[in-house]
């Protein structure tokens, strides 16, 4: 993957953009349309162990992260489904180079998140080449938030709104967000982990490869 994620397929992208440079606690728009928050994530204030992204119809996700018991994922609004292991839902593999991807299944097929010191991004299973990924996570900078870009794989947006109107691609979006929050904590706690074991200075170089498990 290159070392610098920065596009995605220029036809109609999904950009979502972040109120806060926060996986846990932060309110989610469109870009272009910033004051209209689509999507809330919150959390529990002490441990952060259960996280709630939630859109203006109620509860999109919920995640209960565990220390020893498995960390779980439901989405209540989708078939009555009740919750399940999140290692079933997004899965850790290795590529035929080693490197570790998040496997996601999708309303539109399967998915691989990729990752490395300039953050996360995704392609179809299969097919996580040096082009350009169906999303990437965008860290926030002095200039722009934090935002979450997509693509939707085989699909022609008439506009970056219309996805929002169609189910599946409404469910593929989601995924893909509640996704990338996930792998973004989990780099971020493995972060502090690193800078507070080593003494090392917040912002310093991380290289998140050398301690994925």
């Amino acid at each position: 993957m290159d070392s610098t994620i920065t596009l995605v397929n220029p036809s109609a992208p999904v950009t979502l953009v972040f109120t806060k440079d926060s996986t846990t606690n932060t309110g989610i728009a469109l870009k272009g349309s910033e004051s209209r928050i689509i999507y809330s994530v919150s959390s529990d204030a002490l441990t952060c162990s259960k996280t709630t992204i939630a859109d203006s119809a109620g509860t999109v996700a919920v995640i209960n992260k565990r220390d020893i018991l498995p960390s779980t994922i439901s989405f209540p609004s989708r078939d009555g489904r009740g919750s399940m292991k999140l290692s079933k839902w997004l899965k850790e593999q290795k590529t035929s180079d080693g490197l570790p991807i998040m496997i996601i299944e999708t309303t539109l097929g399967q998915f691989g998140w990729k990752y490395n010191t300039t953050r996360i991004a995704l392609w179809p299973s299969g097919d996580e080449s040096d082009g350009l990924p169906t999303a990437c996570l965008q860290p926030a900078t002095s200039e722009s938030p934090m935002s979450l870009i997509i693509e939707p794989s085989g699909l022609t947006l008439a506009n970056e709104r219309a996805w929002m109107r169609d189910a599946k691609t409404r469910a593929f979006v989601e995924d893909v967000l509640v996704s990338a929050l996930v792998i973004e904590h989990r780099l971020r706690v493995k972060e502090r982990m690193y800078h507070a074991a080593a003494d090392i200075p917040r912002g310093s170089f991380f290289n998140p490869m050398a301690t994925a498990t």
